[in-house]
């Protein structure tokens, strides 16, 4: 079998596990070992694909990784006995959850999309020798890179954006319960509030 029927067959039981919303395992290997991303996968498109990450009979959040990006999938017996849970729970059910619309064609489509919308990402370069992982709003999007405004763990926002190039970023996590709170309790450099 060849490289593209393997990819075929592949991206067929993907959209399989898609249209029966059915709860999955993605496992990742990055520098610092397994990335593991768990959730049900909600859009794709011939690089990317877009996943409801669900921790704890729960969802938080929204996940895009590469599709050239991880190792495996798993969909067995546990993840369907997660997926009956989340349906008797309500939170699987055909309204939910809800999908953020992400134009999936390019990082630059992704971020532009994000910018506009004003959502904080989390984003992360996991195979780095020294993996970054950054979190705030998107101050500027270009064609092989992105400036975001990080903050640290204090709230406090970095003096000045910095920048990310497309082809390091790994994973970006969005409208998790950590970005969407702790937006509303940051501060700029200087220690004022931001507005």
């Amino acid at each position: 079998m060849g490289k593209k029927s393997k990819l075929e067959k592949f991206n067929k039981l993907l959209e399989k596990y898609k249209s029966k919303r059915d709860v999955v395992k993605i496992y990742r290997q990055v520098t610092d070992g397994e990335a593991d991303v768990y959730g049900v996968i909600q859009n794709m498109s011939d690089t990317f694909m877009q996943l409801a990450e669900q921790d704890e009979f729960k969802f938080n959040g929204e996940v895009i990784i590469r599709l050239d990006h991880f190792d495996s999938i798993r969909c067995n017996e546990y993840d369907i006995t997660i997926k009956s849970i989340l349906e008797g729970e309500k939170h699987l059910t055909k309204s939910k959850p809800k999908a953020t619309k992400v134009d999936l064609s390019s990082w630059a489509t992704i971020f532009t999309g994000m910018m506009e919308a004003d959502i904080h990402v989390i984003i992360e370069c996991e195979d780095l020798k020294n993996p970054t992982f950054a979190i705030g709003p998107i101050q500027k999007v270009g064609n092989k890179s992105l400036k975001i405004h990080n903050y640290n763990p204090e709230g406090i926002y970095d003096d000045k954006p910095i920048q990310i190039k497309y082809k390091d970023i790994t994973i970006v996590r969005f409208k998790d319960q950590y970005s969407s709170t702790f937006r509303k309790y940051l501060k700029e450099a200087k220690g004022k509030k931001k507005k």
